[in-house]
């Protein structure tokens, strides 16, 4: 698999992606503070077995560009769902790992018909769901 990069301009952001393979399309998202290269053996192991694999960097990540005070999870889906459709990719399984968990998911919310199924990992449905302490919430004493 060639390791360059590929860019498109979307929402006024030089977007860096790789883009391999061809068939079903597969598209990997990173964590927060990494970038594509995360998921570099994952789209060399689904490329050779017949899929198209697109990893992006978020805006502020890696190789693409950003506009100061506009990096939040909104932007980064914006920014997917836009490189998305410059592609051309329908029906395609997005794969999210913690932040790209949320992002995956905020495609998910505004852009369902662009994707068939979603897959993620160490992440949950929105950052600000917090989970409860064991043992109950603020217990006053009597």
């Amino acid at each position: 698999m060639s390791s360059s990069s590929k860019k498109a301009r979307v929402n006024d952001v030089q977007i860096s992606f790789y883009d391999v393979g061809r068939g079903y399309p597969v598209i990997f998202l990173h964590s927060f503070n990494h970038s594509k290269l995360m998921w570099m053996y994952q789209l060399q192991a689904f490329a050779v077995r017949g899929f198209r694999v697109v990893a992006p960097d978020f805006r502020g990540h890696g190789e693409t560009s950003f506009t100061p005070g506009r990096m939040s999870i909104e932007d980064f889906t914006e920014d997917v769902i836009g490189l998305i459709q410059e592609l051309g990719l329908r029906n395609g399984v997005i794969v999210g790992s913690s932040l790209g968990g949320y992002v995956a998911m905020g495609i998910w919310r505004k852009a369902r018909e662009m994707i068939k199924a979603l897959i993620l990992a160490g992440t949950k449905a929105h950052p600000g769901v917090r989970r409860r302490r064991r043992g109950g919430l603020n217990r006053s004493s009597s």
